[in-house]
């Protein structure tokens, strides 16, 4: 299997695959993030690892080491876009967007499922934009959504319990192509993100960390990082922490799906910092000594905003790892569709994230030049 040589564990790249379905087979969804949490908390049963909430509902992952080096977070959020119901009169829905989304999630008859309060998928569908809304039009000239609300209509009038229940779009949850090598998901953007540093930390709790590691889960990131922002400015990571978001981003010029994991330098908002990219960036390159099939790519991937930014902005240093993504936020050409990565990105990426969990640390890696010779400094100090 691709790039098994990479890994101490064997079986690894398996694992990384059927996390990534197991989380893909839960419907998620800003503020309804439950499920998705507890599945991660089944995972992590059978290991030595500390699992902890914040009152935010954020999850935290460390490992139960004590070592000098500096700490490492890896951040990935576990919602998805998606909407939620507000109202309900018979079969009739008002839904809340939450999150951007393709503007064609306002063609009527678009398939939903309500997620009912017993966790029964409910089929619904899309009668358009709110009526009596006023409509931005905008909405005509974009790929993006431009409304807040949007109707619905249950196929049955059938109870779904209390308000607000989440709502996602009715696409297959997870599929693999081995000829094209891809990984077909409705919701990649992040439970790619998720269950690679689930399948690295589990993994890497079977050997041996190399510093103080922590796996962040958070909430609400599709409405504006949210959790991440909130457990930022909480005070409860160490603040020497190079934090690291692993994320999916949309594939951009200059970076191609199945070229490699991305060594992210920035985002939208903000460019990311020295210290934590070198760090990774010398790490991806011990795997590209001994391994062939090992490779990355390295961005400002400027197509949105990631949760390094939310970090950054509380005084974190910041860098970040990207799959990069096709039809993101499910954005089809003409339609509504599965996000995908590349197979081989992802598994290099779960490779890069367990190498950096326990491989030999550098005592210090910078991106800085080598040391000037005295005798070309002598020759500045002459004059022309």
């Amino acid at each position: 299997m691709i790039g098994d040589e990479v890994f101490m564990e064997n079986g690894t790249n398996d694992i990384a695959l059927e996390y990534f379905r197991r989380l893909s087979d839960i419907a998620t969804a800003s503020f309804h993030e439950g499920e998705i949490c507890s599945e991660i908390k089944n995972i992590l049963i059978p290991f030595e690892l500390k699992v902890s909430e914040d009152e935010w509902g954020n999850l935290y992952v460390e490992s139960l080491v004590q070592k000098d080096n500096t700490p490492v977070v890896f951040v990935a959020h576990m919602d998805h876009p998606a909407f939620e119901v507000v109202e309900k009169v018979g079969n009739r829905l008002k839904i809340k967007v939450l999150g951007g989304h393709s503007k064609h999630v306002a063609t009527t008859g678009l398939k939903l499922k309500v997620i009912a309060d017993n966790l029964q998928a409910i089929p619904a569908s899309i009668l358009g934009v709110e009526q009596n809304k006023y409509k931005d039009t905008s909405i005509d000239n974009s790929d993006w959504l431009m409304v807040d609300y949007l109707e619905a209509r249950l196929d049955q009038n059938t109870e779904i319990g209390n308000l607000p229940r989440p709502v996602i779009l009715d696409l297959p949850p997870f599929e693999i192509d081995y000829g094209k090598e891809f990984i077909w998901s409705r919701s990649a953007d992040d439970l790619a993100g998720c269950a690679a540093i689930l399948a690295a930390i589990t993994q890497a709790s079977k050997r041996k960390f190399n510093r103080p590691v922590t796996a962040l889960f958070t909430r609400a990131e599709e409405i504006g990082l949210i959790g991440a922002r909130l457990a930022a400015q909480s005070g409860k990571l160490n603040n020497r922490s190079m934090v690291y978001s692993i994320e999916t981003s949309s594939e951009i010029d200059g970076v191609k799906i199945g070229d490699g994991p991305v060594i992210r330098v920035g985002d939208k908002m903000t460019t990311f910092h020295n210290e934590p990219e070198s760090l990774v960036r010398w790490y991806a390159n011990q795997i590209s000594k001994r391994s062939d099939s090992f490779k990355y790519q390295r961005s400002l991937m400027d197509a949105g905003t990631c949760e390094g930014s939310a970090f950054g902005s509380y005084g974190y240093n910041v860098s970040g790892i990207a799959f990069p993504l096709g039809n993101w936020h499910n954005r089809g050409k003409n339609s509504v569709e599965m996000e995908y990565i590349s197979m081989e990105d992802y598994f290099n990426g779960v490779s890069l994230l367990y190498e950096m969990m326990t491989a030999k640390s550098p005592i210090a890696v910078t991106n800085s030049f080598p040391k000037i010779s005295q005798n070309i400094k002598n020759r500045l100090k002459q004059s022309y």
